[in-house]
């Protein structure tokens, strides 16, 4: 776990306002991810960025004289930074957040969740101030296996989720709140993904499992672990997993049932989930279709067709010309 600070007031005397522009720009592509920015018409420079790493959880506070701030599709494809971000605005006017689904206006103290993964850009009417969580999706996913279908959610200010999740990251930026102690820090990162899951409205198989106890529970973290693991595979079996964790298959199908699931619709769901992300995406557009069915674990490309669309209600050629990746 650790914090830092960084801002333009460090920088040293003499250096123009293009020069402390451009030693900044090059601080939060260090830090986070290569960023294009665009300061404020009229105003001296000026910024200032906090950070809070935890783990493969980030957390960041960001305020200047910017009135842009863009990730290009470039960027996207040349940084493996795909994380997750529940993004809150922090200052007093609104601002305009659009990625490649939607465009919408975020007025103070609310938010948005959204992706690095995906080419978009903040504008700011007067000064940048913006409060952000980054999280693997991986994380998220284990709580709720769709949570990319939630892109763009807007997260209003009165939100309960969204609240705590606020106050709590700003306890995490006071001074002496963290110790490098591995156990603390797993805690803290459990914390934020639930809390983001309040934020969202997402109830997924980890709120189910903590209705079971003791030893059932611990197969059924075991179960889903492996399943999250292995989907992609297209010979992937209830066997498979039965033989790892030395369970019956009974018993297994047991456990998924009281998490009211199946194994088929936890396999089906990620491959589904991970095809969506895939046909979304700039990097994989060198990919057919049906090559990316393959790789997401499905045999059949027609049954992969049906369930993608019984899924998202449209279907995979659709989802990537919506993308602009036609």
């Amino acid at each position: 776990m650790q914090k830092f600070a960084f801002s333009t007031d460090a920088l040293p005397l003499g250096l123009s306002d293009r020069q402390r522009f451009d030693e900044w720009q090059r601080m939060v592509a260090t830090f986070y991810a290569e960023l294009g920015m665009e300061t404020a018409p009229d105003v001296p420079f000026q910024a200032r960025v906090e950070g809070v790493a935890l783990g493969s959880f980030s957390i960041g506070r960001f305020n200047g004289s910017m009135s842009r701030v863009e990730r290009t599709p470039r960027q996207v494809a040349q940084d493996a930074n795909d994380d997750y971000i529940v993004g809150i605005n922090l200052t007093s006017n609104p601002l305009r957040h659009a990625q490649a689904r939607y465009d919408h206006v975020i007025k103070p103290g609310a938010g948005e969740f959204c992706t690095n993964g995906e080419a978009g850009f903040i504008e700011f009417d007067g000064a940048h101030n913006w409060l952000f969580l980054g999280m693997p999706r991986a994380v998220l996913h284990e709580i709720y296996p769709a949570a990319e279908n939630l892109l763009g959610k807007p997260l209003d200010a009165s939100n309960p989720g969204l609240q705590h999740l606020k106050a709590y990251m700003a306890m995490l930026f006071s001074p002496g709140s963290l110790t490098n102690n591995p156990d603390l820090a797993h805690h803290i990162e459990m914390t934020l993904a639930d809390l983001v899951a309040l934020t969202l409205g997402i109830e997924g198989d980890m709120q189910h499992i903590t209705r079971l106890g003791g030893v059932r529970a611990g197969h059924l973290r075991d179960i889903l672990r492996e399943i999250k693991a292995n989907f992609d595979r297209p010979e992937f079996s209830v066997d498979d997993v039965c033989r790892k964790l030395k369970l019956s298959p009974r018993y297994l199908q047991c456990l998924l049932v009281e998490a009211q699931t199946s194994f088929t619709e936890q396999v089906i769901e990620f491959r589904l989930v991970k095809a969506q992300t895939m046909l979304a995406s700039r990097r994989c557009l060198h990919l057919q279709i049906g090559e990316i069915a393959y790789l997401c674990g499905f045999n059949e490309v027609p049954y992969f067709n049906r369930r993608f669309k019984a899924r998202f209600g449209c279907s995979p050629g659709e989802v990537r010309h919506a993308n602009g990746n036609a």
